[in-house]
C-alpha cells in the first residue's frame, strides 16, 4: 500500500469500521478510515498519554525532535 495521499476540504477520509481495543488497560476507539489508515479517538489517544505518564506537550516536543531528525 502507498502513501495516502493528502486530504482535500471535502474529501476527507471516511470511517469505513470501527471497533474497540483495550491498549495498556485503556478502552480506545478504532477507526479505520477508507484511504486504509487505522486511528484511534483523539480523547482515548490523551487518556493513553496520562497512563504513560507522559503530557501532551511532551508529546509534541518529542514528535517535533523526531522531524528534525534528532
Amino acid at each position: 500500500m502507498g502513501e495516502p495521499k493528502p486530504a482535500r476540504l471535502g474529501n476527507l477520509p471516511k470511517a469505513t469500521h470501527e471497533g474497540k481495543s483495550t491498549i495498556l488497560g485503556v478502552e480506545v476507539r478504532t477507526y479505520k478510515l477508507d484511504d486504509g489508515r487505522a486511528v484511534i479517538h483523539a480523547d482515548d489517544f490523551h487518556k493513553l498519554l496520562e497512563v504513560m505518564g507522559i503530557t501532551a506537550d511532551e508529546l509534541h516536543d518529542l514528535v517535533g525532535k523526531m522531524g528534525d531528525g534528532k
